[in-house]
């Protein structure tokens, strides 16, 4: 499982999307807020594999700014130095744990409803289409004979499903439910805010997931991922996840199910929150490795290589532990955390903004979909059973 690519190309959707040079002039864009605060190691898509942290750093800062703006709204504050009016809100003077709590429950949840747009997201009405579709798709397999589908009322018979149902439609008059369904990508309007939040949370969620080791979070994300993926041409990356469901939920033993799925990650160093992905794992130790090889020159064998790579985890840790104990850790020379007043900066600038109205439309952007608000179910579902048939006959 190549996790760490998830990661990095799930990024690079965001960057795709919601960052391109025609969207500097808008303010509020992604791409007008890197040059406001002049965040050089940011670049867009492209340079996402080369600096991951820089890239990841300042979504992650935007999307702190969004909440800080939406907490600073929600108060009636004026500006990011400014006082909320009336009594003092400060949580030492909320009174006990439970008031506190409901009051940061209260912020979140305006957040989440008004400025990310949950309550906007149709699950009922989603949940609907896929039945819908499901029972069509089920009606359409009981028909087929053969190889071929067999009209119930006239014996015709024909090659693909688009085949017979619009035979069954045009001569028979039959209704399938899902032709009342809306199928147009962008019949609904995306609204920039709420896209960039609903991604941008995503991400954040799965970074901490795999920093956490916590398996179930990794593959209830798998999900939504399926959502952005059906959009991109990363059929690789979209087989892998559809693999790991698959594994999972249907061809693993229960034991083996479970040690698949909180096996993902590893934690060299020890401590909170420094699980990384498997596979990240594997490219810095063959980094480390190839150093040593090269440092051995022409003494290199084998059998020297070999003993190297047996030797090689115990000595990274131990080095890690000793500079991290000694504070001797060599720093990078380049830029990847902004600085202290990053966040503050781009809070203000999207309070001077248009970001919290309800039509704000970037005309650098065109126009985008929201997966999360207007998934093509069709489409993934056709993809899906594609899968499944495919499996079917290779676990022969």
């Amino acid at each position: 499982m190549e996790m760490k690519l998830f990661l990095m190309i799930y990024l690079q959707y965001i960057y795709q999307t919601l960052y391109t040079k025609d969207s500097e002039r808008d303010v509020g864009s992604l791409k007008q807020l890197r040059n406001w605060i002049n965040r050089r190691d940011v670049a867009g898509k492209d340079a996402v594999t080369k600096a991951y942290r820089a890239h990841y750093q300042f979504i992650m800062d935007v999307l702190h700014s969004f909440i800080v703006a939406s907490a600073i709204r929600n108060l009636k504050i004026d500006k990011v130095s400014g006082k909320p009016k009336g009594r003092d809100i400060t949580l030492a003077r909320l009174g006990g744990d439970e008031t506190q709590r409901q009051f940061l429950h209260k912020l979140a949840k305006s957040f989440m409803d008004n400025d990310m747009g949950l309550k906007y997201i149709d699950i009922e009405g989603l949940q609907h289409e896929v039945a819908l579709r499901l029972e069509e798709e089920r009606f359409i397999e009981d028909l087929k004979e053969n190889g071929k589908f067999k009209c119930p009322n006239c014996r015709l018979t024909y090659k693909t499903t688009g085949g017979i149902k619009r035979h069954m439609q045009n001569k028979h008059n039959h209704h399938f439910p899902t032709a009342d369904i809306e199928i147009n990508p962008l019949s609904k309007e995306t609204n920039i805010k709420q896209a960039f939040l609903k991604a941008s949370m995503l991400l954040l969620d799965l970074s901490d997931a795999y920093a956490m080791g916590d398996g179930d979070r990794i593959f209830n994300n798998i999900k939504f991922e399926l959502l952005i993926h059906a959009d991109s041409s990363h059929t690789k990356y979209r087989l892998w996840l559809w693999r790991m469901l698959a594994y999972n939920y249907a061809i693993l033993s229960e034991r083996a199910a479970y040690e698949y799925k909180w096996n993902c990650v590893v934690n060299l160093t020890g401590g909170l929150g420094r699980n990384i992905p498997n596979d990240n794992m594997v490219e810095i130790f063959v980094h480390y490795l190839k150093d040593k090889m090269r440092a051995m020159g022409a003494n290199v064998t084998f059998k020297a290589a070999r003993v190297a790579a047996l030797a090689l985890q115990s000595e990274v840790v131990i080095k890690e532990n000793l500079q991290r104990a000694s504070d001797s850790r060599k720093k990078s020379g380049r830029r990847t955390i902004g600085n202290k007043s990053d966040v503050p900066d781009i809070t203000q600038q999207l309070l001077n903004s248009a970001m919290f109205k309800d039509d704000i439309k970037f005309s650098g952007l065109g126009n985008i979909r929201d997966p999360f608000v207007d998934p093509e179910i069709n489409k993934i579902l056709k993809w899906l059973d594609k899968q499944r048939d495919r499996a079917s006959i290779e676990m022969q």
